[in-house]
């Protein structure tokens, strides 16, 4: 028999108290040494001192791997908000998160995703990102879709456009009036990607991942674009 020395329970085997240790979220264990400690402290000085290269001190967080552990710390979570936003004194921590910003009419509401997308069409990029579709004159003033009771076919409210049936007619309204219905207007610039987006934010957040292998210098190059007094004038008409 082993006695638990945290809450003094008894196993038959020392399997059991290994799988108490790990089920039980109040027990400060470490499952790679079968270590039982007496309270966080002393577990999350442990993982520094043993795991330091699967161990996010800041976070509190042990990965499966070194890879996902520095992931993690390359990604966004310890970035400070640092970027600012062209139009407004707002900062951000990402390219993606200042195109999001203005693309939502957080920025201005007077400012759609179209403002935005006809903006970076007008903006000379190398290599090119937009998809061969031109927009020759300034996005249209921002339309809002509003469906009537007239959509609810008996059940549910339903699009006319996809025929996709939701609950409440304000969640018909809201996919209405999100890009889901959009044409794709952006492409990677890596040719061998071929991914294509709808928003230039989510083309930006797609570079910044770098899961298809896009040089670093592309998230650099549209950070630049967002940032640049040509794009607010632009997008500001």
């Amino acid at each position: 028999m082993i006695q638990c020395s945290y809450c003094d329970k008894r196993l038959r085997t020392r399997e059991g108290w290994i799988m108490h240790c790990q089920a039980k979220k109040d027990h400060e264990f470490c499952a790679d040494c079968t270590i039982l400690f007496s309270d966080r402290a002393s577990l999350c000085s442990h993982l520094c001192a043993s795991h330091h290269s699967r161990y996010c001190s800041l976070c509190d967080r042990l990965f499966s791997s070194d890879w996902a552990c520095q992931q993690h710390r390359s990604s966004r979570a310890h970035k400070t908000s640092d970027i600012p936003c062209a139009m407004c004194s707002r900062m951000f921590k990402a390219p993606s998160e200042i195109a999001a910003h203005v693309e939502s009419g957080g920025c201005n509401p007077n400012i759609n995703r179209h403002h935005v997308s006809a903006a970076i069409h007008a903006i000379d990029i190398s290599p090119p990102i937009t998809i061969a579709r031109r927009i020759e004159s300034p996005a249209s003033p921002v339309v809002h879709f509003s469906a009537s009771e007239m959509a609810f076919n008996g059940k549910a409210y339903e699009c006319y456009i996809c025929h996709g049936t939701f609950t409440k007619l304000q969640f018909l309204n809201l996919h209405l009036n999100s890009p889901v219905h959009d044409a794709d207007e952006f492409k990677c610039p890596k040719r061998k990607c071929g991914k294509k987006f709808k928003l230039i934010s989510s083309l930006i957040q797609h570079i910044e991942s770098e899961s298809c292998g896009v040089a670093r210098f592309a998230t650099v190059q549209m950070e630049a674009i967002l940032l640049t007094g040509q794009f607010a004038r632009l997008v500001l008409g």
